[in-house]
């Protein structure tokens, strides 16, 4: 068996870089408007479509694709597709692609019920990790195109099975329209450009509808961010998301003088050092977590005494999909805020009440 699917590889390879090595790229055009997505470009030549991704904050490369246009039309030739971040499935939902997902990482962790289901009855497969997939599994499959992440280990075993795969890095985004206008990023490639366009229009629409929510008369409120793991304290980088949202909600955020997009470690001793500013701590959690969980789990928490007020409020992502929904829900997460600001949190469907 192993050795038959080697062999289908290796024809399967063949054939791919054949059709790789048959597209001609002249000159190229520059097509995609974006209004906040900084990390990808789409371009036009006479015969192909480049999609590239890139870092938004360096805007340096970090992949790139090209696909005939006779290829992009023909609606079969993407029907195997590999997604390694639960965020590629909801772009692919909302696309009307959940058919051509054929292989998942983590699957326990996938919110989505199409994909629970095609699970339970192996029409999706589960493939194992990003980083140590089974091999076997993914030959199987024969994906079409595998959508992985930047800076992962999983691009050598991709590239050394030999299929197309590009890169999304919509998580290094800084504001959460650009993570949601990534859904015209897909729609272009999969050919439903109206599709993705309307739900991109629908979801800027509804988050400055939200806005208009906000009070601005009322002072401020200083905002603590992340939690304690392994010994220090991490918390989202001070041009993250995460810190765009509350500050978009009428939070100031507590950054340390940070000014990075990504996730950043400091002592417990600094936290401890500016704890009489605080007014609220916002955290996200992957488990269910209660005041007095956090304290018998990490002695350090009864040091600071924001634990033991009413202001503290954590989304549980182990219960709720904000890494996976919530990435074209910006404005029901912003609204979650602008009610944790407004002592107003009964209705909120991400961010709860830490009891």
């Amino acid at each position: 068996m192993i050795k038959h699917l080697l062999l289908c590889w290796i024809i399967l390879l063949a054939v791919s870089c054949e059709t790789t090595e048959s597209i001609n790229t002249h000159e190229k055009t520059l097509i995609s408007n974006t209004k906040y997505a900084k990390g990808f470009n789409i371009y036009e030549t006479e015969t192909s479509f480049i999609y590239e991704t890139l870092d938004p904050s360096s805007l340096k490369q970090l992949g790139k694709i090209e696909i005939l246009k006779t290829n992009r039309n023909n609606q079969d030739y993407f029907n195997n597709i590999i997604p390694l971040s639960a965020t590629h499935i909801s772009y692919l939902d909302k696309l009307d692609l959940m058919k051509n997902i054929k292989g998942v990482t983590y699957s326990n962790s996938i919110f989505n019920k199409d994909i629970q289901k095609g699970i339970k009855d192996k029409s999706i497969r589960d493939i194992g990790s990003d980083n140590n997939p089974n091999k076997e599994l993914i030959l199987e499959i024969n994906p079409s195109i595998v959508f992985s992440f930047p800076f992962s280990s999983a691009d050598s075993w991709i590239e050394a099975l030999g299929y197309r795969h590009i890169p999304i890095s919509e998580y290094l985004e800084t504001h959460p329209l650009a993570q949601a206008e990534w859904i015209t990023f897909f729609g272009h490639l999969f050919n439903k450009e109206s599709i993705a366009n309307e739900v991109f229009n629908n979801i800027e629409q509804a988050y400055n509808n939200t806005l208009l929510k906000l009070n601005s008369q009322h002072k401020k409120p200083a905002i603590l961010t992340g939690e304690l793991y392994d010994n220090m304290w991490t918390l989202p980088g001070g041009k993250s998301i995460t810190t765009t949202l509350i500050e978009d909600a009428g939070g100031n955020v507590i950054t340390f003088n940070d000014t990075t997009v990504g996730s950043r470690k400091i002592d417990f001793e600094i936290i401890l050092d500016k704890q009489d500013q605080y007014d609220k701590w916002i955290f996200i959690s992957y488990t269910s977590l209660s005041k007095q969980k956090m304290k018998d789990k990490e002695p350090k928490y009864n040091f600071l005494d924001i634990l033991n007020t009413d202001n503290v409020f954590v989304c549980n992502s182990s219960t709720t999909p904000y890494f996976e929904q919530g990435i074209l829900e910006p404005h029901i997460i912003l609204l979650d805020l602008i009610n944790i600001f407004s002592d107003s949190v009964e209705n909120n469907t991400y961010f709860k009440r830490l009891n």
